[in-house]
């Protein structure tokens, strides 16, 4: 027995082992939810056997996610390499016929593939358009997770591509999935790789016909080779129009670029608009609540005292005493002390709001005159930097200030006279 299929019957074995220890563990999940039990304790337990089952499953979904990827590089590395080999092979340095001189210098004949027929106006190959469009119509895996289907392709390789031994084993191994399912889906895996074969072919023998086509227009291009001035013209042409494309790249990012600044500015000023708005009318409802306010406290007040003194009444009415009513003139002037004062208050609170927009008003001002400094735009200035500053002009007239004016040296030579202290003035002319 080789190291292959020792390496194979282990392989088994361990995937067996793994996919029956799932087995078990969905087995217990079933028996636990066949006879439920009242209480918490049932609850986390039932929680940890469905994580439990589900870390089961995902640690073997990825672990053989990983060993299909690393099969599948390996697979497109000897694709390359085989390819690579009937390249070689097909090519004239391994052709040991005879070939006389005249011959090698014919363009090689174009292999043209037989069931290559082009569409009116061009197309694809309808190897790989049938490829496409089934591809297209059942999606890359044929409606299965792309897990399930990997899990499928991996037991399909270890089978060698018998599909009845991949589907018994697939119905074996897979879990949740039926036997008119895996066939059904075997049938498509099948369909997909022969058209993905045909595809393969058509698309070698095409990209032979295209090196044939390129052999000749080289071989052409050499016998017809143009002039130096020919090639330098067309060298010229292309600077030319390179650059005229250059231009007209730089122009409409040019003309771009000062469109969205136009509309960025557009929507600043509609959103200063839209917050000045906004603001006014918030300022307008402000006072409107306010005036409602004072309206709902005058009636509070009025209504307050209305029935102050409707129990003031009652009260003296209780204890026999004699209410007290007041004269026409007495009403007169308390009605109009009342409305002096409402008065009073109206003007203090529309005095108040005058000046609260007077200070929203300056505030916007200053905000305006902030902006203004903070986003100023001044012509640029190279030479600034080599300019003299306020302050280095201020020194410099200082110092030649100082250089025009004497100062005092202090020396006692300088003194016309023999200075006398003051205490002594008044004893200058004492004898002693």
């Amino acid at each position: 027995m080789n190291q292959e299929a020792v390496d194979r019957r282990l392989l088994v074995s361990a995937l067996a082992a793994r996919t029956s220890k799932i087995k078990g563990t969905i087995e217990s999940i079933q028996n636990k939810l066949s006879k439920p039990e009242p209480g918490p304790e049932f609850v986390q337990s039932l929680a940890a056997a469905l994580d439990a089952g589900e870390h089961q499953i995902t640690d073997l979904k990825q672990e053989k996610r990983h060993k299909y990827n690393a099969l599948t590089k390996e697979e497109h590395y000897l694709s390359r390499e085989l390819e690579l080999m009937l390249d070689r092979l097909e090519s004239p340095a391994w052709n040991l016929a005879h070939q006389s001189e005249q011959a090698s210098l014919q363009p090689p004949v174009a292999r043209v593939p037989a069931a290559y027929h082009p569409k009116q106006g061009g197309g694809l190959l309808p190897e790989v358009e049938a490829f496409d469009d089934f591809h297209e119509q059942h999606g890359p895996t044929g409606g299965w997770h792309p897990d399930d289907h990997s899990e499928f392709e991996r037991i399909l390789k270890v089978c060698k591509g018998d599909y009845s031994h991949a589907t018994l084993m697939c119905y074996d191994q897979m879990i949740g999935f039926k036997r008119s399912d895996i066939i059904a889906h075997a049938r498509w895996h099948a369909e997909h790789q022969e058209l993905y074969v045909r595809k393969r072919i058509a698309l070698a023998e095409w990209r032979n016909q295209k090196e044939a086509e390129k052999a000749a227009i080289a071989l052409q291009a050499a016998v017809d080779r143009p002039s130096a001035r020919q090639a330098q013209h067309q060298r010229q042409q292309h600077q030319e129009q390179s650059r005229m494309s250059r231009e007209l790249r730089q122009q409409s990012l040019a003309e771009w670029k000062a469109a969205r600044e136009q509309e960025e500015r557009e929507i600043t000023v509609q959103l200063a608009e839209q917050q000045e708005l906004q603001k006014q009318a918030e300022l307008t409802a402000l006072a409107e609540r306010q005036a409602a306010n004072k309206h709902k406290l005058e009636e509070y007040h009025h209504l307050k005292a209305h029935q102050d003194a409707q129990a003031a009444a009652q009260a003296a009415l209780a204890t026999g005493q004699p209410v007290s009513r007041l004269d026409p003139e007495q009403l007169h002037r308390i009605q109009q002390r009342n409305h002096e004062l409402m008065q009073r208050k109206t003007e203090s609170a529309a005095a108040k709001q005058h000046g609260e927009e007077q200070r929203l008003s300056r505030l916007h001002a200053i905000q305006q005159q902030v902006s203004a400094k903070v986003n100023a735009k001044v012509q640029k200035d190279p030479q600034r930097i080599l300019k003299v500053t306020a302050a280095a002009q201020q020194r410099l007239a200082a110092e030649q200030e100082d250089s025009h004016s004497s100062k005092p040296s202090g020396f006692i030579r300088h003194i016309s006279g023999k200075g006398v202290p003051a205490w002594r003035q008044p004893l200058r002319g004492m004898q002693v």
